[in-house]
């Protein structure tokens, strides 16, 4: 076996391992919505970060009637082999924290967040003109980063919520880059500080709160709906 398909395989396992850890973690969320009451937690899934390719999950819980705290995780392993001209490989986990004006998990919010990512990107071309330097180049490091974002929550039924968020970052970066993005000559570290743009559309599983039913009142003085009413002399 060459030593390219040994670091693909490893890479695959190291992959298949953080999916069966994000999968445990649902179960657990689940587990403890179902035991700490329907409205203490939600689940959730950037859709903008799906069409980029990066399988992703999130959640929040209640930590007071008006505030949640949450946490992002994003992993995309590919593409696995190092000869392939794009990367887009990285890893990134953001701990948040949200403010709800109304009530948790009802309308809008706003929050801040911190960010880390570690990441292997070369020869790709970001919308909106962002990060220009990759487009030629390979860039391998880690970033940190904090932010701050306004968002909006829409109930869609009865199991799911859609939510939207925009919001922008400060942050700063230490990285190897290279020359090309498969194997360029090295041309040493960057490391500067720049603006992390923030843009979510997020769909969240959660139950609703189950309205409480009310009571029927009965008119002691009115007849029994089977019995008519016998008239007064």
């Amino acid at each position: 076996m060459g030593i390219g398909k040994l670091k693909e395989l490893i890479l695959l396992l190291r992959f298949r391992i953080i999916l069966q850890r994000i999968a445990l973690l649902f179960c657990l969320l689940i587990i403890c919505n179902r035991t700490m009451g329907q409205q203490d937690f939600a689940v959730r899934n950037n859709l903008l970060y799906d069409i980029a390719l990066t399988p992703n999950i999130g959640f929040d819980a209640r930590i007071s009637p008006h505030w949640t705290l949450g946490l992002n995780a994003g992993f995309r392993p590919w593409p696995a082999d190092d000869k392939k001209e794009k990367k887009w490989r990285h890893l990134l986990l953001a701990p948040e924290v949200r403010h709800w004006n109304d009530s948790i998990f009802h309308h809008s919010y706003w929050g801040m967040n911190l960010i880390y990512s570690h990441y292997n990107v070369g020869g790709v071309k970001f919308p909106l003109g962002l990060y220009k330097s990759v487009r030629d180049q390979r860039k391998q490091g880690d970033l940190i980063a904090i932010g701050a974002f306004y968002g909006r929550s829409w109930r869609l039924n009865h199991l799911f919520r859609m939510e939207a968020e925009l919001g922008m970052g400060i942050g700063y970066i230490w990285a190897k880059k290279y020359e090309c993005p498969h194997c360029g000559t090295y041309l040493g570290h960057d490391d500067k500080v720049f603006l992390v743009p923030k843009l979510a559309l997020n769909i969240v599983y959660q139950k609703a709160e189950k309205k409480p039913q009310e009571p029927v009142i009965i008119n002691p003085s009115a007849p029994p709906g089977n019995i008519p009413a016998v008239p007064t002399p």
